[in-house]
């Protein structure tokens, strides 16, 4: 186990994956091991694999959190955010307080916001020699059909010097994976 996660970590999936399948093929009932082997398929964006491995393993022990919370995350790299939302479920009635899971809640939920507005204030208190440096932000963002954009206002107050900045980004998507 430990040479294939040292193998995985390595960017040597090919070693890690031969590692894990001689574990599994000596004992099947390895969670660790497919565990292992599931972190080693989507490290390798193999998202679909990972997917059948942690299906695999969950037909074997539905309320593994482990298992159940990659299973979520595959799912969300495949853009089946529906999907993943259902299993996050399921992992929350095994353990209502499993971190990562919550993180990954969080960060679908906060993935269909179509509007954001975002407020930012920064502050350098220094010793004797220079005054407060100060910086300050608003954002406003929308996601669209064809993409995201921002729009974000700057002002800064920094060594006597007062200026501000307007910004407009656009981050179309030109085709799906683009």
């Amino acid at each position: 186990m430990f040479l294939g996660r040292t193998y995985s970590w390595d960017g040597k999936r090919d070693l890690a994956r031969k590692e894990f399948k001689q574990v599994l093929t000596e004992d099947p009932e390895n969670e660790d091991a497919l565990v292992a082997l599931v972190d080693v398929e989507t490290w390798d964006d193999q998202h679909e694999r990972a997917l059948e491995l942690a299906n695999t393993g969950l037909q074997k022990n539905k309320n593994s959190e482990d298992l159940l919370y990659r299973k979520a995350r595959s799912l969300v790299k495949l853009n089946r955010e529906k999907e993943a939302v259902e299993v996050l479920q399921q992992l929350f009635m095994v353990n209502q307080g499993h971190k990562d899971g919550l993180n990954l809640q969080l960060s679908l939920k906060q993935g269909r916001l179509k509007n954001a507005l975002t407020v930012n204030y920064f502050r350098d208190q220094y010793s004797e020699v220079f005054d407060p440096t100060q910086q300050a932000s608003l954002q406003y963002s929308r996601r669209t059909g064809i993409g995201s954009v921002f729009f974000r206002y700057n002002l800064a107050d920094r060594f006597g010097n007062k200026g501000n900045q307007w910004e407009l980004e656009a981050y179309p998507s030109l085709f799906k994976g683009v």
